[in-house]
């Protein structure tokens, strides 16, 4: 028998002797007889409480033993290593409590706090995220398909529209993993990652709605690390793991955490990864990787859930970037003016609270003193953008960044410059020289100096280097020679320092690089070089060549910004000379609308040249008069007409044309003036609607055919459909005239008066009446857009959504109204038939809708609303399937028209019509699909519905006119 086999049962034997001897010693003696009889117990309760004591004892004698025999068989090597586990373990266990204190350090360091941005005596002492942070205001445009749900939880879904932050999140995880948040510049998207990292980091995570403790990993995507190919001018294959990319992070950050460690969070606990700024990855090409990437990532993942914010530019499905993971997308929206005031209220206290307190005052009564001037600084600003006159600065002030560089100029000033890029330029000149000079101190350079070396420095970045972060040596090496030209000029690194611990216009990246702190600062001052260089050789065309690529496209509208009529001019000219002007998806041609609305001279030579050219096509054409239209010059005009009066009939922008004119000259007397010239009209079986700024409404002549719904044949009248779904400029002037304003309508039809048959039709339907209310001063509130506000949705040209069933045919009411007394010439109060006077302009029904978009001569049906030789739908057809990410102006998609010229008939908006969708399914029906649906929506046949009395992100409507209905 071997010497290990004796020595375990000699100390098997030796564990077990004592273990019963002390077993023995432990037991309970017990009480003697004469003490038991002396006692005052029952002695049937002493027999009771001695049987329960053997039972314990049994129980830990079996005990002894099974312990004894399992000791006594590992030995005293089984003993040892026991104990060496136990402290392995605790080791590990206290390298991970370390390494992850270090990493929340690092994490509450790092996003834990706001960058008070230029506000003096702020640099010592930081303000928590917590103390300023103002909830954002999200929407969530749930994708159509999730309204065919059974009736009693439709009503629910509104919930999706405005969300906070933490709703966001919740509404988020319950169904994936992954949430894209898309915000324009300076809208918040950063700020919002750092609040969802600190309620994670201070235990809050219930708030939003993970039940157990969340670790935050963050990770801005402009540090990616690529994988390369296998030469070094190979291109850049795919980001390496996620693990590696993060340690990589908190090592830059000198907090060195191993891979290992990351990957161990990442499966085997729960996390929330925080990536930011998709868009500040310059390349499309790498973008797309990023999204597959990411995609991956999550699908490997199940622990951790995923954040992910962009701007709208750096996350486009038409250019191929789309996330192929099930996710929720979030956009974010410019502050409300509730928003506002709170925001502006915080930043006050913020700004006063960070101040030194004086000796000489009690510390409670300093702090109530800072308090009241925090509330008198804020309620003035408050005030002043309240007022009519400052309505420019209402929308600035909507954007979190543009809010806070006015609250900081205001505090000093007390007044504000008009227009973006004015605020910018004032902020600049504030941070780089007025702010010290108001505290006595000298600046380094004056701002205009500084500036003549930033913005130089700010397109080095964006044409060469094409990234926000630049090494510290690199940058020092690009400003000396600059620096060198300036008398009295400092060293560039201690040029750099004073504008990190001084201005706060440029900040440490991390140890070896700067970045400007807010990157629109830099596209602006990269927007102003451009201008100084506009005169060399091949610089514009440089500029028009980089058009279509979104990390160009701030700088070039700061550019435009700039431009003087010269330039202007010049732009127009070789833009549409060149290429990339032929064919321009939405974006792009918003993009040039944007250019011409920012360009503060507008000569229009090259336009005109440029619409009466043989060498362009039809696209090129349609976007110089929506230039010329924008500018809405007389001249701009008259431009327009000429084209009309030189063109052929079959000229392709023809009605495009006579559109624009008749809109922009709407009063009366230049309307007759117009009619005159047979050129200006459209059609002979059309009218132009003067209470809706001309627009045209379209002879769609009867016929009979088999309706989709019954399979039964119908038969449709003759009817006049308006060419267009109803826009947001159209939709305005009803809200106007109902407060008050509109006067040359409210002289032929008074408010009382149009209030009163109002109430009357409302009375026809019950939701309606109680939807509307009594009181004709809530009317307006009650029947506006909820979009209004909304840029994302409501530039004029864009068609009305967030209308609901009634408030559509409060509009088709008020245009039956006006139809009535002005060109018919009776008198609303003599008018008893109210049913008969709605009838004249109203929605269409089902049956009328489904004819005028795919009725043929022969009674047979499209199955597309554009003629059958164009085939399936796709991108240049119709907007649709997210493929821009919001709608569209109306008439966008010409291509995609009728035979008849009816516009917009599939996609970009649901149309609400007439009836209800069934009698199972009493909500009213909609029609032609939207621009989040998929193709098959877009089917003539295709329908929807939805409750009456919700406003929804899709929802529009388009208005017809019966043949001769009589009064």
């Amino acid at each position: 028998m071997k010497m290990k086999t004796i020595s375990r049962i000699v100390f098997l034997v030796v564990f077990f002797v004592i273990s019963v001897l002390l077993f023995d010693l432990a037991q309970p003696v017990e009480p003697k007889k004469d003490s038991l009889q002396s006692g005052q117990a029952q002695p049937q309760a002493k027999e009771t409480d001695k049987k329960e004591k053997e039972k314990a004892a049994n129980i830990r004698f079996w005990i002894t033993i099974i312990v004894a025999l399992v000791v006594g068989f590992v030995g005293r090597e089984g003993i040892r290593a026991l104990f060496k586990y136990i402290r392995r373990k605790k080791r590990r266990f206290s390298t991970i409590r370390t390494a992850k204190s270090r990493y929340c350090s690092l994490l509450r360091e790092k996003l834990g706090h706001i960058e008070m941005f230029g506000a003096p005596a702020i640099e010592s002492k930081a303000v928590k995220l917590e103390d300023a942070f103002v909830s954002l205001r999200i929407t969530r445009d749930w994708k159509c398909d999730h309204r065919f749900e059974p009736q009693e939880n439709i009503e629910t879904l509104e919930m999706g529209r405005h969300l906070t932050p933490e709703e966001v999140m919740k509404r988020a995880f319950q169904d994936c993993r992954l949430l894209l948040v898309i915000g324009d510049p300076g809208s918040g998207k950063t700020t919002l990652l750092k609040y969802y990292a600190v309620s994670c980091l201070n235990k809050r995570h219930r708030r939003l709605g993970f039940k157990r403790k969340v670790l935050p990993l963050y990770f801005p995507l402009r540090e990616l690390e690529f994988a390369k190919g296998k030469n070094e001018e190979e291109e850049k294959i795919a980001p390496v793991t996620l693990p590696n990319n993060l340690a990589a992070w908190s090592g830059r950050h000198m907090v060195d955490i191993p891979v290992k460690q990351f990957q161990d969070w990442l499966q085997n606990r729960k996390t929330l990864v925080l990536f930011d700024g998709l868009d500040e990855i310059s390349s499309k090409d790498q973008r797309k990787k990023v999204c597959r990437w990411i995609a991956n990532t999550c699908a490997g993942l199940e622990n951790a859930c995923f954040v992910l914010t962009s701007r709208a530019t750096g996350y486009r499905k038409l250019d191929g970037i789309e996330l192929e993971a099930r996710h929720l997308r979030a956009d974010i929206m410019d502050f409300s003016p509730r928003q506002q005031e709170a925001f502006l209220k915080k930043w006050f206290q913020a700004v006063c609270l960070s101040e030194f307190p004086t000796e000489e005052m009690p510390k409670k009564e300093w702090k109530q003193k800072q308090l009241i001037r925090a509330e008198k600084h804020s309620q003035v600003i408050i005030d002043f953008l309240k007022k009519e006159e400052n309505k420019a600065l209402q929308e600035l002030a909507a954007v979190p960044m543009l809010l806070q560089i006015m609250a900081i100029m205001w505090k000093d000033w007390k007044h504000l410059p008009r227009t973006r890029p004015a605020l910018y330029d004032a902020a600049l000149n504030y941070l780089l020289e007025h702010r010290d000079r108001q505290r006595d101190i000298q600046p380094l350079l004056p701002a205009k100096e500084s500036r003549l070396v930033l913005s130089p420095t700010a397109l080095w970045m964006q044409e060469d280097l094409e990234q926000d972060e630049v090494q510290k040596q690199e940058m020092h090496r690009y400003m000396e020679p600059i620096l060198n030209t300036l008398e009295g000029q400092p060293e560039a690194s201690t040029f750099c320092s004073y504008l990190r611990d001084r201005t706060g216009v440029i900040a440490d990246y991390d140890s070896q690089h700067y970045i400007f702190r807010h990157k629109s600062f830099r596209e602006f001052l990269a927007g102003i070089q451009l201008k100084e260089k506009a005169h060399q050789t091949g610089r514009i065309n440089m500029l028009i060549s980089c058009f279509n690529e979104d990390w160009w496209e701030e700088p070039i509208r700061f550019f435009m910004s700039e431009s003087n009529d010269k330039i202007f001019d010049q732009f127009m000219e070789l833009f549409f000379k060149n290429s990339v002007s032929q064919q321009l998806d939405d974006h792009r041609q918003t993009l040039l609308q944007h250019l011409i609305k920012d360009a503060p001279q507008k000569k229009i030579d090259a336009l005109v040249n440029a619409l009466n050219s043989e060498d362009l096509n039809d696209n090129q054409k349609r976007y110089v008069m929506d230039c010329l239209k924008i500018i809405g010059t007389p001249e701009a005009i008259e431009a327009i007409e000429t084209f009309i009066e030189k063109s052929k009939e079959d000229e392709a922008n023809l009605d495009h044309a006579r559109d624009i004119v008749w809109e922009l000259t709407p009063e009366t007397r230049k309307v007759e003036k117009l009619a005159e010239k047979d050129r200006l009209t459209s059609r002979p079986d059309s009218f132009r609607n003067l209470f809706e700024d001309n627009v045209e409404y379209i002879k769609i002549p009867g016929g009979t055919y088999k309706y989709s719904v019954t399979e039964k044949m119908v038969t449709v009248p003759d009817l006049y459909f308006c060419k267009y779904p109803v826009t947001n400029k159209r939709y305005r002037r009803f809200i106007a005239f109902l407060e008050g304003g509109e006067r040359e309508f409210i002289k032929e039809l008074p408010l009382d008066m149009f209030s009163e048959k109002l109430l009357l039709f409302s009375k026809s339907n019950e939701g309606f009446s109680k939807y509307l209310g009594e009181n004709f001063k809530e009317f307006s509130d009650n029947l506006r857009s909820s979009y209004d506000d909304n840029k994302k949705y409501n530039s004029d040209d864009q068609p009305v959504v967030a209308v609901t069933w009634y408030a559509a045919r409060a509009y088709c009411f008020w245009l039956s109204c006006l139809e009535a007394v002005i060109n018919r010439g009776k008198k609303l109060e003599d008018i008893k038939d109210i049913q008969g006077l709605a009838s004249l302009y109203r929605l269409p029904t089902e049956m009328e809708w489904e004819w005028a978009a795919g009725g043929e001569p022969d009674g047979s049906i499209r199955e597309y609303p554009w003629p059958k030789e164009k085939g399936e739908p796709n991108s240049n057809l119709a907007n649709y399937g997210e493929n821009v990410g919001a709608t569209t102006p109306v008439g966008r998609y010409p291509e995609g028209a009728t035979p008849h010229g009816l516009m917009d008939m599939a996609g970009n908006v649901w149309e609400w019509m007439e009836n209800l969708y069934s009698k199972e399914i009493k909500y009213p029906a909609l029609r032609g699909g939207s621009w989040r649906v998929d193709a098959s929506d877009l089917r003539c046949s295709a329908r929807n519905y939805y409750v009456p009395h919700v406003q929804w992100g899709s929802d529009g409507f388009r208005v017809l006119l019966g043949l001769a209905p009589s009064l």
